[in-house]
């Protein structure tokens, strides 16, 4: 019997609450851009703890590769306006997010591999 290989529901809806905890901060410095995208980002964090399975899925890897480009952009984003405290905040969540992709990448991979051979 083979290992299930579990994804955290929970860090989604913390992923939501962060992303719309910045929106609003952004919205009040007037990047309404930025801050817009960043609720749409919560919406998609949303939508996603709606529908992710409770296994690691494809679709995790493609919502954390997300993530994973929203946290750089925001990074580069408060470095630029030189708030260095949540730029670094940001490049580390982005920097999780990748290390998070590649590990659920080498899990599927290594899953799909051995139900291949297991035949």
């Amino acid at each position: 019997m083979s290992k299930r290989l579990r994804s955290k529901k929970q860090y989604y809806l913390f992923h939501t609450s962060l992303f719309l905890a910045f929106a609003i901060i952004l919205f009040a410095q007037n990047d309404t851009f930025l801050a817009s995208f960043l609720f749409f980002s919560a919406m998609i964090n949303l939508l996603a703890y709606r529908q992710l399975p409770w296994r690691i899925a494809p679709i995790t890897v493609i919502i954390n590769l997300f993530n994973s480009a929203v946290g750089a952009t925001l990074a580069y984003n408060f470095w630029t306006i030189n708030y260095n405290y949540p730029a670094i905040l940001w490049l580390l969540l982005s920097v999780a997010y990748l290390i998070a992709s590649f590990r659920q990448i080498y899990c599927i991979v290594v899953y799909r591999l051995k139900k291949k051979y297991k035949r």
